[in-house]
């Protein structure tokens, strides 16, 4: 009976070196990548929705991996989280993401990048490349540190930033207190 069966064909690829990343993004079409870390695990609870609409849409511009951020050298910002996350990318480009495993969400951003992607790919309109905004988020508390830091080991207060409508304003404060003791 085994030997009747039909060979499953692989859905996702399963990315874990930096060499594999770059020849996935120099694939032409939308690629999803489910980023995880090794002792998580990729996102076992979307791949029958994932199938299924693979299925649907018959389309060859569409393929599905999985990313082992511990492996690779252009994902290291995405260690150390444990959401689910997926990355849309088209031509090399990032052009979405979607956290957690919201499966109507990442269906319906892969049909929406789909029919975007072939727009492109006829000449018919341009990619629009994204940052991922939790990594800019983090890189930005990142570069906050640092400078705080640096004005640490300079002798300077620290500065803060107050925000406002897009606004950051930032306050240099330089408090001197002098104390007279009476004798």
């Amino acid at each position: 009976m085994a030997g009747r069966r039909k060979a499953e064909i692989q859905l996702q690829m399963h990315i874990e070196s930096q060499e594999e990343w770059e020849d996935l993004l120099s694939k032409e079409g939308l690629n999803v990548v489910d980023v995880y870390q090794e002792w998580c695990g990729p996102c076992s609870g979307m791949v029958a929705n994932l199938r299924r609409l693979k299925n649907e849409l018959g389309d060859d511009l569409l393929r599905f991996a999985t990313a082992k951020a511990d492996m690779i050298d252009s994902l290291d910002k995405y260690r150390g989280h444990c959401e689910p996350c997926f990355l849309f990318y088209a031509g090399g480009c990032l052009v979405a993401v979607v956290r957690g495993a919201n499966s109507p969400k990442i269906l319906r951003t892969i049909t929406e990048q789909l029919k975007q992607e072939h727009k492109c790919l006829d000449g018919g309109s341009e990619r629009k490349e994204i940052k991922d905004p939790f990594i800019a988020q983090l890189e930005s508390k990142e570069k906050e540190t640092e400078k705080e830091e640096e004005e640490e080991e300079e002798g300077r207060p620290p500065s803060k930033g107050v925000q406002s409508q897009g606004i950051t304003v930032t306050l240099h404060l330089k408090v001197k207190i002098e104390s007279k003791f009476l004798h």
